[in-house]
């Protein structure tokens, strides 16, 4: 696997690629640093949208649609228990 000799090899390439995307990738491509309230307004929040959810549609805000639908929340053991004596 990448042209290395050994599992070692294989591992020290990884790591060197790791260290390389947190340092040089991931600060400028990922994360809110990434892009600054402008830009994102610029090219995220479309007219209709700041039309739609702005009171101010002349002085264009920063849009952001939050959703749980995927959101795993685990349930406390002390409402487990409870809705177990509940049933009783």
């Amino acid at each position: 696997m990448f042209m290395c000799s050994s599992r070692q090899n294989v591992s020290l390439t990884v790591a060197k690629v790791r260290q390389s995307l947190s340092a040089r990738f991931v600060p400028g491509n990922i994360g809110l640093r990434a892009i600054t309230r402008q830009n994102y307004i610029e090219r995220q929040v479309s007219d209709f949208a700041n039309e739609l959810h702005n009171e101010t549609p002349n002085v264009p805000k920063a849009i952001a649609y939050v959703d749980g639908t995927y959101s795993y929340i685990p349930k406390v053991q002390t409402l487990v228990l409870a809705a177990i004596l509940l049933r009783v």
